[in-house]
Formats: structure tokens, sequence, C-alpha cells
């Protein structure tokens, strides 16, 4: 696969369009500096007091809702913006992009949401997925999530869950989208899996998620932990959810 060449003035393109198919809304989340401005710091995220402003911002769309999903969801899009864009830069050709919270910049929407990010250059683009990815999940996800949790007393668990389950979503993907690398779903998985990481520290991803073979190949994905987006309006149910389906909100 041939993504279009680095260019600091738009988007990187890290899926090419013929293939991108729905998900094609990757390529326009990756920018490389100094990207189309008013990004926010990621270190100041690392402070309770501005990153509660973003989650209270979106969260002024859902009054009376539980405090949790608002704040699962908001981080759900934060999610969303980073992991698959910067998942299939790394996997399918893109350029080497250095994930750290502290040297991103990301980008926010009107209603305090993320929409992207801006992110240097120069980190491994192949290769054992947990040096890979390492800056990604320990370096940013991470103290982002401590920061979060500190802030809005939502639990780490939950909110690890849900990049567990964006990870399991991109290894399915993964392994359907025409000309990826064979070991693009494996690497995935193996994040997902491994107890450890390899320098002895517990892995935060491991023990969210549950896979079931199914008579169409596909993985039967489960999550532990409910996101609980069924309790905002606008937002169904997920398919992974572990609750059973007959809830009501």
């Amino acid at each position: 696969m041939n993504p279009r060449p680095a260019d600091a003035t738009r988007p990187l393109e890290v899926l090419p369009p013929e293939v991108a198919g729905a998900y094609g809304y990757v390529n326009s989340c990756l920018w490389l500096p100094p990207g189309p401005g008013g990004a926010v710091p990621g270190v100041s995220l690392r402070q309770g007091e501005p990153l509660v402003r973003l989650v209270d911002a979106f969260g002024a769309s859902f009054c009376g809702c539980d405090h949790r999903a608002v704040v699962s969801m908001w981080f759900q899009i934060y999610v969303a913006a980073l992991l698959p864009p910067l998942f299939a830069a790394n996997t399918y050709g893109g350029p080497g992009l250095r994930a750290e919270l502290d040297t991103a910049g990301v980008l926010i929407a009107a209603d305090g949401t993320c929409t992207g990010f801006v992110l240097e250059g120069a980190a491994p683009a192949r290769g054992d997925p947990f040096e890979r990815f390492g800056p990604v999940f320990l370096d940013h996800l991470a103290p982002l999530i401590e920061a979060l949790a500190a802030g809005t007393h939502v639990s780490r668990r939950l909110l690890w869950a849900n990049v567990a389950e964006s990870l399991q979503a991109i290894a399915a993907v993964a392994e359907h989208i025409p000309g990826a690398p064979p070991d693009a779903g494996a690497d995935a998985d193996l994040l997902l899996e491994s107890p450890l990481w390899p320098d002895g520290r517990r892995n935060p991803l491991a023990g969210h998620t549950r896979y079931a073979p199914t008579d169409h190949a596909h993985r039967e994905r489960s999550r532990r932990v409910c996101c609980l987006r069924h309790m905002l309006p606008g937002f169904e149910t997920c398919p992974a959810c572990p609750a059973p389906p007959d809830r009501t909100p």
C-alpha cells in the first residue's frame, strides 16, 4: 500500500481512499507540524482543570445524563481519533510518528471533543509491536487516563476497557482491508492478550475483551466492562456490550 506522501499542510492519508471505505475518517485525524493551528498542547491535559473543561463542554449537550457515560463517551471519541489512524499509519506504510502526549498537539472541536492530533515524526514504523505502540499506550493514553480518572472520578478500568475495545476493533478490521500486512491483526491481538509488557510492567490492555470464533471467521467481540454509551441520547448500545441486549437505559 502506498499512502500519500507526508505533507504538513494537510492531514496524513494513512489509508488509500479506495480501501478505506467506512473508515475514511482516519485520513483527517493526523497532521505533521505545524498542523492546522489552534492545537492544545497535549502536556496541558495532564492537569485536571483543562481536561475537565473539555469534558464539561461535551457534557453540556447531555444535561441530566450519568456523568460516567459522558466521560466515557468523550474518551471514546478521543481514542477513535488517535488509535485507529495511528495504527493505520504505522501498519500500512505511513511515516513513523511520535505519539507521546507531551509532544502532541490535540485538535479540539467547539463541543470539547477531540478531532485529531499534530504529531512529530521519527518513531519506529515497523518491527516489534510493543516498541512501535508503547508510546501511544504508555506515554499518551496512560497519563491521560490517570488525569481523567483523577479529575472526573471515573474508573481507570472503564477507560482502559474503552482503549481495549478500540484496539480489538482494529484487529478485526485489519484482517479484511485489501493489502493489509498479514501480521496487522496479530500485532493488535498480541497487545491485547499479553499480561505483561516486555519490561515486566502489567499490561493495562489485557483482560478487557473476550474473543470467540464465528461461522464467518470474524471475531465475535465482547467487552467485560460496559462503556455506558446507551445512557446518552443518540447513542445505541454497542455490539460488543456485555450487558443483556434487552436492557433499557
